[in-house]
């Protein structure tokens, strides 16, 4: 049965912030690559495979000009900064959230790199494919501690699965 209801496209504020602020792909970006890393919550832990995203890592290496892996701040509060940097990666953050200049540093980290990837797809997708980014994803699962499935998550999940399968 066909919807009545109206549906109002609209831009994500963000959208319109990059361009009023003109946020565009910086000509030093060619050949540097960005990882969004998926993120935990305050009660969500990401648990991974240490040497796969190394050997991940050592491949991009021998790809890209530059590799450096954004971490969500929740991650940053629990150290996994440390990792990276122990392991000679470059890290950068674009902090807190709820920061006012929150969305000027996740462009200035988007703008400064031509491809960004993410081993689990999140927001960055639509503002990095927005922005003229090069986005891709691959597959080094995560696994989330302390979070209860619903069968509406399980449905959910595969959904998204298949859409990374797609994007891979």
């Amino acid at each position: 049965e066909k919807s009545t209801k109206r549906i109002i496209q609209m831009r994500h504020p963000y959208v319109d912030w990059r361009r009023r602020n003109s946020y565009v792909l910086n000509v030093e970006a060619k050949g540097k690559l960005v990882w969004f890393f998926s993120h935990s919550l305050p009660s969500l832990e990401v648990s991974f495979d240490s040497k796969m995203v190394l050997e991940q890592l050592n491949n991009f290496k021998g790809k890209y000009r530059e590799v450096a892996v954004c971490l969500h701040m929740h991650d940053i509060n629990k150290g996994l900064h440390e990792f990276f940097m122990n392991h000679g990666v470059k890290v950068v953050t674009a902090g807190n959230t709820s920061s006012p200049k929150f969305v000027d540093r996740l462009y200035d980290i988007l703008s400064q790199h031509e491809f960004v990837c993410s081993n689990k797809f999140g927001s960055e997708l639509f503002y990095a494919h927005e922005l003229g980014c090069t986005y891709f994803t691959f597959n080094t699962k995560v696994k989330y501690n302390g979070f209860q499935e619903s069968a509406n998550d399980i449905k959910r999940n595969a959904i998204l699965d298949e859409i990374e399968r797609l994007w891979a």
